[in-house]
């Protein structure tokens, strides 16, 4: 047994195994290697001209002299049809004025010439597969007309476009955005939300009635779109549009616009020919006025026009007499047109953040109206008809000029919430106790309210928040500490987060906090009575926020940082609407960050990493137009980015860090030119990362991004260099590249 053991091992020691041979090992595939005995993925399945698979390229068919391939028309024929001014068809037929030209009789007959139809078909009858030719080959030139190749990756794979599903290296017409055909064969709906050149071609898709075309990098949209007769909803949003096509007022069946987030400054005069207009978005661009013949859409049920800078509105305005929701905030509106408030059917209306000083006095006929903001403005007044509100639930009126409201106030029995807040009042009418009990929710803080100038259903301790009351040396509810007139609400506030703060108050100063709330009282802290500061930074404080911090709604900066603070932040810190600094960071705060952040519109300076919050960064950050430095790095945060990060466009420092974040990085990020440093590591972010952050670096060439150790595919934009994309000593890009195609 052992000699036959030996002579196993000597037998194999000298045998030689075969070597690989790549190649293709599919038996039916036209270049299949017999010798092969490691398929190296070159396996093609695509016949020569002639219809013949197979490897052997020595009897690959070639084209007559007529053009055909396989075909066997003599030379001396093909020169006899050109020496007539003949040319050949399809069919290899010498044809002469459409005609086909007997060559051996020298004489035309009255049969045709073959023709290719838009897909290459000889004698096709213009459709392939039970679709349009024609839509076909539509876009097929606009694809002609940009370039979707993908460079290979540092490691020489072979890189696909996204679009390109049957990875053959090319974007096929089929593979175009987002698509959907008729029974019929005709394409109706496209969608394409990447960047792309849009050619004059696309007035050839006669039978879409739907096209979308968002973040699409455009900055004109050809004038053929007034081809597309059938067209019910264009979407154009997300794109740097500044002129809308003087034919787009040929799409008379359209349904919907949606033209928002552009540049635009103009609507075309005559919009009002889109008559059967339900929908007309074009908040976002940069609109001063609006055409007269707007009145005529008179089948508008939505109106966007928010976030331009609209200064006045055309008298016509009033005749939209459909409409149901009307957005005009943050425009520059100082005076509405004498008849607006004719929309009986209007259950919405947002004209807060304008410079409105009065309004309409038929500004109360509108019977159905539910929602009514007015809130930041300049309105001293009100009207009394606006009584005649049966139906409003919400009445925003903050941060206005009022110093009276009408009686007729009472009369609003459907009101549930009511903000008076930032005004200059100094009284409120008896009627309001009409409909106090039924009020979800009332705010009148910083008036000039006292106790006698409040009905009787109101508590002035309890209800009117801080106010500006005169009288005495000190205001009402205000006391003197250390020289000066603070507010009891807010030294309240302050002492009693040191009290829940005994340890910390145990350490001497600078290490520990002080048992007094008159200790913190100086021209730093307050400011007229107001709390405005409260700096307690690494003071060993181990407690929880109070949750009446939103109470000190005169706070700009709230720093707590390097604590043991724990338990969640407060839903109403988000009061606190003068906040420009809000450090918590370095803490052992849990749960999520407040969904309405972005009440906090004054703030500058937000830092809420390293702690254990959780949950999705919310939607409302992006309304943070005035933040430079966000800092949430170091938690346990997840779900993607933001889609409207970059409305954020003085953000200067962006860390998202060693979170959970996923989904691909918005193409909005590419607006925020202002940014200096971006970390992004150690999340799972995927997809590619967008061409705009180039943007970026164009406007500043300092900017300095992290993007490793996340699941980024290639390709990456040019301008990202690879010590970004986390290069190492051996350049090996640190990215989990296992789900790219």
């Amino acid at each position: 047994m052992r000699y036959f053991l030996s002579i196993l091992v000597l037998f194999l020691s000298c045998t030689t195994l075969p070597e690989d041979v790549p190649g293709c090992t599919d038996s039916s595939a036209c270049n299949f290697n017999a010798d092969a005995n490691e398929d190296d993925g070159s396996c093609t399945s695509v016949p020569d001209m002639c219809g013949t698979c197979d490897n052997d390229s020595s009897n690959d068919c070639i084209q007559d002299c007529a053009g055909i391939f396989g075909g066997n028309t003599q030379q001396s024929t093909c020169e006899n049809c050109i020496s007539n001014s003949g040319e050949f068809d399809c069919s290899g037929n010498c044809c002469i004025n459409d005609l086909i030209y007997d060559i051996d009789s020298l004489l035309s007959t009255s049969t045709s010439c073959s023709i290719e139809d838009r897909c290459g078909i000889c004698n096709g009858d213009g459709w392939n597969n039970g679709l349009s030719c024609e839509d076909i080959f539509t876009l097929q030139q606009i694809i002609d007309a940009n370039d979707f190749s993908v460079t290979p990756s540092a490691q020489n794979e072979t890189e696909f476009h996204a679009w390109d599903l049957n990875a053959n290296g090319l974007v096929d017409p089929r593979e175009f955005g987002l698509q959907n055909w008729s029974e019929e064969g005709r394409l109706i709906y496209l969608k394409v939300d990447i960047p792309i050149i849009l050619t004059d071609d696309i007035g050839a898709l006669i039978e879409l009635t739907e096209l979308i075309l968002e973040a699409s990098g455009l900055t004109a949209i050809p004038e053929t779109i007034g081809n597309l007769q059938k067209l019910k909803i264009l979407s154009i949003t997300s794109n740097s549009i500044s002129l809308l096509p003087e034919r787009i007022i040929e799409l008379t069946n359209l349904e919907e616009l949606l033209i928002s987030k552009n540049d635009i400054l103009l609507l075309p005069e005559n919009i009002g020919n889109l008559s059967k207009l339900i929908k007309l978005d074009v908040a976002n661009n940069r609109l001063t006025t609006l055409p007269d013949n707007i009145g005529s859409l008179n089948q508008l049920t939505k109106l966007f026009l928010e976030s331009n800078k609209i200064n006045v509105l055309p008298a016509t305005f009033a005749d939209l007499s459909n409409l149901v929701e009307l957005r005009l905030y943050s425009n520059k509106l100082a005076e509405l047109p004498e008849n607006f408030g004719g929309f009986d059917d209007l259950l919405n209306l947002y004209l807060n953040d304008n410079q409105l000083n009065r309004l309409s006095d038929n500004f109360g006929s509108m019977n159905n109206l539910k929602r009514l903001r007015l809130n930041s403005n300049k309105l001293d007044s009100l009207k009394g008809s606006i009584g005649s509100l049966e139906s409003l639930e919400e009445l925003w009126l903050q941060e206005n000029q009022l110093v009276t409201l009408p009686d007729e106030i009472g009369d609003l029995n459907s009101l549930k919430h009511l903000n008076l807040a930032n005004n200059q009042l100094a009284w409120l009418p008896d009627e309001l106790c009409n409909i106090y009990s039924g009020l979800e929710v009332f705010s009148t803080s910083n008036n000039s309210l006292c106790s006698l100038t409040v009905p009787e259903c109101v508590s002035y301790e309890n209800d009117v928040g801080n106010q500006n009351c005169t009288t005495g040396d000190c205001p009402p509810h205000h006391f003197e500490r250390e020289g000066y007139c603070v507010l009891e609400l807010d030294y309240n506030i302050l002492q009693n987060f040191l009290d829940l703060n005994p340890e910390s108050q145990t350490w001497p100063s600078p290490t520990g906090i002080p048992n007094s709330a008159s200790q913190c009282v100086n021209d730093q802290w307050w400011d007229e009575g107001r709390l405005v500061e409260i700096s307690f930074q690494h003071k060993q404080l181990n407690s929880t926020i109070p949750e009446n911090i939103g109470d000190l709604d005169k706070l700009q900066i709230l720093r707590l940082t390097g604590n043991q603070l724990t338990g969640e932040i407060p839903d109403n810190i988000t009061n606190l609407n003068n906040l420009n600094i809000l450090k918590l960071n370095s803490n052992n705060f849990e749960g999520s960050i407040p969904e309405n952040i972005g009440l906090l519109t004054k703030i500058d300076t937000l830092w809420l990493n390293d702690n254990n919050l959780s949950g999705e960064i919310p939607q409302s950050i992006a309304d943070l137009t005035n933040l430079e430095h966000l800092k949430l790095e170091e938690n346990d945060l997840n779900g993607s980015i933001p889609y409207n990060i970059g409305d954020l466009d003085s953000l200067k420092y962006l860390y998202l860090d060693n979170n959970d974040f996923e989904g691909e990085i918005p193409q909005s990020i590419g607006n925020l030119i202002s940014l200096k440093k971006i970390y992004l590591h150690y999340n799972n972010l995927s997809g590619q990362i967008p061409e705009s952050i180039c943007n970026i670096y164009t406007a500043n060439g300092s900017f300095h991004p992290m993007f490793h150790w996340n699941e980024l595919c290639p390709p990456y934009p040019e301008c990202v260099p690879l010590y970004s994309l986390g290069l190492d000593e051996n350049n090996v890009i640190k990215q989990d590249t296992t789900n790219c195609n």
